[in-house]
């Protein structure tokens, strides 16, 4: 099988590049982004997915089984402030992607959000309809739509605060948010009122690889299995490396006043895929033990 990677610079698709002999040995796959390739992974091609007549010809010139999309703009208050590049990277680029794909029989996988929902309910399950509280989730949501609605073979894979070791320090997330804070001696605030369940980046390319390589369609949710606040997750991941938590202080999303809103708790319903495809992802303890072994190495 070949498959056409996006956002290879990302934390998800790095960890792709990294895994798939691992999950799937016999999977080629062509990773594009639009920087230098952190990792020389080869073949290798400069993609930005919104230069629809890029896509195409590589679509053309590697006739891919697969398209992969991991790239995204994922900050969340970036979005909110960049309304016409969000819509136009998380919507516009996705809906070409679609109507490439479904000209060219390519099976479209694509990366979504805990986040085109509201967090009013205590688990969220596939066929929940979508209600985001910002931007960027509403991006996300029409980008779903888009897909539900096209004639496209596709799978959407929705989930949840992904963390992980990555290819560069520009590519951040909790994870190494709160190292360098602990390392740099600085103080850092962090919401105890929101609640999610932590994805380790190892756990979600598995999930997305096996996704890929059987071809699957729909809705799937791919994410962690074990609900916790962001601050009692930050004081976490700090302890296991060793720091003390008197550097991480807790704050309500109404003290923080965050220029968006986030939904105050996300927790996905994971029994399609721990039944289809035998997704077991890692409670915290050992997602976190898995990155400290990682960088012990």
């Amino acid at each position: 099988m070949k498959i056409l990677l996006t956002g290879a610079n990302g934390l998800l698709g790095h960890h792709i590049l990294k895994t798939a002999h691992n999950i799937s040995p016999n999977v080629e796959i062509i990773a594009t982004a639009r920087q230098q390739p952190y990792s020389g992974y080869k073949p290798f091609e400069y993609l930005d997915i919104n230069d629809e007549v890029k896509l195409n010809y590589f679509l053309d010139v590697y006739n891919p089984d697969v398209l992969v999309n991991t790239a995204a703009i994922s900050k969340v208050d970036y979005c909110q402030q960049n309304k016409a590049q969000c819509y136009r990277t998380n919507y516009e680029a996705v809906k070409n992607m679609a109507d490439a794909c479904y000209r060219k029989g390519i099976h479209l996988v694509h990366l979504s959000s805990d986040f085109i929902f509201d967090g009013k309910k205590a688990l969220y399950h596939e066929e929940d309809q979508p209600s985001p509280v910002n931007y960027y989730g509403e991006c996300k949501k029409m980008a779903e739509a888009y897909l539900l609605n096209s004639p496209v073979t596709t799978a959407i894979v929705r989930t949840i605060l992904v963390y992980g070791h990555p290819p560069s320090p520009q590519k951040g997330n909790i994870l190494t948010w709160v190292l360098d804070s602990a390392q740099h001696n600085e103080d850092i605030k962090v919401v105890n009122d929101q609640f999610r369940c932590p994805t380790l980046v190892y756990d979600l390319a598995e999930g997305v690889m096996k996704i890929a390589m059987q071809k699957k369609d729909g809705i799937w949710h791919i994410a962690g299995n074990e609900l916790t606040s962001v601050f009692d997750f930050a004081c976490r991941i700090a302890t296991k490396a060793g720091y003390n938590t008197n550097f991480i202080s807790p704050i309500s999303s109404l003290e923080l006043s965050a220029p968006t809103q986030r939904p105050p708790k996300t927790c996905l319903d994971l029994n399609k895929s721990i039944t289809e495809l035998d997704y077991h992802p890692k409670n915290i303890a050992d997602g976190l033990r898995t990155l400290q072994d990682e960088y012990n190495d």
